[in-house]
């Protein structure tokens, strides 16, 4: 038995709703001739006719219930087939819910195992950054150890080469400071230690190296907390500093005084001395060569001259008292 489609069913429908339709057209016509002819007819006639009115209504009753199921039955199909159409839809969305879902699933894992090699990672390096920092930490340790030791093989040299061999009464300034150091962690006093008291004067022998190397070494100390030696060191060091100036001074004032004393000197014999030329000097030269030329007498030259020489040595004084004053860094008084 071959089975109809739904549009086949809808089609059938159709034909048999027009088939009723016209039935009941004809139905109606037929009423309507037995209507019109009753009214000609005698009783017996009458009733024969009455009776298929009857018969007709009861036809054409069941014709228009037959359309209106008809009807009924075409409109519940169209419903049924909005709602099959809106289930296959939503069935369609379904699917392609269901396809989302599983893409992302696989996306969640991926991300999830990408995540956990990520942390991993993460934790890896982590470990070498620790690491890393540590033995930078070792690294930077190890400089600063082999700077401590640089520099107190410096100021060992230096010791060794102005108070002699180190020993227990003789020890170079860093572990005079070590010893400092220690004896204040001890609670001891820190005040007295006479071995540092001339300890500057090492410093003479390589001045620019011992006094870096004091400051460097002081500047370790400090990062490692240790002070009190620290404190030693830069003491050591400004001494030093200021021992070199102090010599600095000495010599430029020696070396001022040896010019103003061979400026001071007297001319040698058959040698005539002249100064330079400048102010009163000038003056006394033109008068001088102008009493030559007048033939002045001797006792005029000789006074012309003692004027000279105390004018000259007032002058040379005066500049050695301001370059003196320049040397020290002093202000010069003002002059009366």
């Amino acid at each position: 038995m071959t089975v109809l489609s739904q549009e086949e069913i809808l089609r059938s429908k159709r034909t048999v709703v027009q088939g009723l339709e016209a039935l009941k057209n004809e139905h109606e016509s037929v009423k309507g001739t037995l209507v019109s002819g009753i009214q000609g007819l005698h009783a017996d006639e009458s009733a024969l006719s009455e009776e298929k009115t009857h018969i007709v209504d009861r036809n054409l009753e069941m014709l228009r219930l037959g359309i209106e199921e008809a009807q009924v039955m075409m409109a519940l199909a169209g419903h049924l087939q909005a709602v099959e159409a809106e289930e296959q839809k939503l069935k369609a969305q379904v699917r392609r819910l269901c396809q989302e879902n599983a893409w992302l699933r696989d996306e969640l894992n991926s991300t999830q195992q990408k995540l956990q090699t990520i942390g991993q990672q993460v934790a890896q390096l982590e470990e070498e950054k620790k690491h890393l920092e540590y033995m930078n930490s070792i690294k930077k340790y190890d400089e600063q150890q082999d700077a401590e030791i640089l520099y107190k093989q410096i100021l060992t040299r230096a010791h060794e080469r102005e108070f002699g061999k180190v020993a227990d009464d003789n020890k170079p300034i860093w572990q005079i400071a070590e010893d400092r150091e220690e004896n204040k962690h001890k609670g001891g006093d820190t005040s007295s230690y006479q071995e540092y008291g001339g300890w500057h004067k090492a410093a003479k022998v390589d001045s620019p190296t011992v006094t870096t190397t004091l400051k460097n070494l002081g500047a370790l100390y400090r990062r490692q907390g240790k002070y009190e030696a620290a404190e030693t060191l830069e003491d050591a060091a400004l001494r030093a500093k200021k021992q070199c100036l102090d010599a600095a001074h000495q010599a430029k004032v020696a070396r001022l005084i040896a010019e103003h004393t061979t400026n001071l000197s007297p001319p040698h014999e058959g040698v005539e001395h002249e100064p330079p030329v400048s102010g009163h000097q000038s003056a006394l030269t033109a008068t001088s060569t102008y009493a030559d030329d007048s033939l002045m007498s001797p006792i005029t030259t000789a006074t012309a001259s003692e004027i000279h020489r105390g004018m000259t040595q007032s002058q040379s004084s005066s500049g050695l008292k301001s370059r003196l004053f320049n040397a020290l860094g002093l202000q010069q008084p003002p002059q009366t």
